[in-house]
């Protein structure tokens, strides 16, 4: 990742940084920079992807790595995978993808995953009732 170092005082540690790198970078650095965002350290972080950048993030980053990802700049989208449970007993994951600012995701992220909770299991549901239908012989 790009280090674009701000000074706030006469030492580093007094400091911020601004981060510039990839979505991907960035995704696979978000809890070193949660860090930094907790500790007042993150200045900002952009995104150098062409477009639109797809932040590629699990359940768990999504919720605990707020600080840091409210401190991305531009617009950019959010693909998030894994169970609403974080850890059901099911191996299989889901994957939701959501595109919107980054001030409109940060400010919905709970009802994103008030929907998620409820959403999910309906969702596995209504495929069950419409697998068991396709295995049923016709006219029945």
């Amino acid at each position: 990742m790009t280090d674009t170092s701000t000074q706030t005082g006469s030492k580093m540690d007094e400091g911020s940084v601004s981060i510039t790198d990839t979505a991907s970078n960035v995704a696979a650095n978000l809890d070193a920079l949660q860090t930094l965002a907790a500790a007042g350290k993150l200045a900002s972080v952009t995104l150098t992807d062409a477009g639109a950048p797809m932040l590629t993030l699990t359940i768990g980053q999504l919720t605990d790595d707020a600080a840091a990802l409210s401190k991305i700049v531009g617009n950019y989208m959010i693909s998030v995978s894994g169970d609403a449970k974080a850890a059901s007993a099911s191996s299989a994951s889901s994957t939701t993808g959501v595109a919107d600012t980054e001030s409109m995701i940060v400010a919905e992220i709970a009802k994103i995953m008030i929907w998620l909770d409820a959403e999910v299991p309906l969702l596995h549901k209504r495929f069950d009732e419409i697998q068991a239908r396709l295995r049923r012989p016709l006219g029945v």
